[in-house]
């Protein structure tokens, strides 16, 4: 902990980083709807691996994660939503393969 706060934390501050997320919505009709998501957020990593090389916490954190998701949305009712939907999460480190993790996820709500 006493590392983190005092080297690796500054070596994250000075180290840029850039994200966005980007939405496509198709509206089939007022009861059907299917949404498609995208993003990521990631620090530069030339030096976030340059700075790994002096500093071993940074070699364990994830520089870099994206994203990417769709779902299908149906409303039988002006009250009544269901939904299924499917995320795929990837986050890459200074080295190995990167980590890829998928779920999927089915709800129900009511809107009052």
């Amino acid at each position: 902990y006493t590392q983190y706060i005092t080297q690796t934390a500054a070596y994250l501050a000075h180290i840029g980083e850039y994200g966005g997320w980007s939405q496509l919505k198709f509206r089939v009709n007022s009861r059907n709807e299917f949404n498609l998501v995208a993003g990521g957020g990631s620090r530069d990593s030339a030096v976030f691996r340059q700075s790994a090389l002096t500093d071993s916490i940074l070699s364990g954190l994830a520089f870099k994660n994206e994203s990417l998701m769709f779902n299908y949305v149906y409303r039988p009712r002006s009250d009544l939503v269901f939904s299924g939907e499917y995320r795929r999460l990837r986050t890459y480190q200074v080295s190995g393969t990167p980590a890829s993790a998928g779920e999927t996820g089915i709800s129900a709500g009511f809107i009052f």
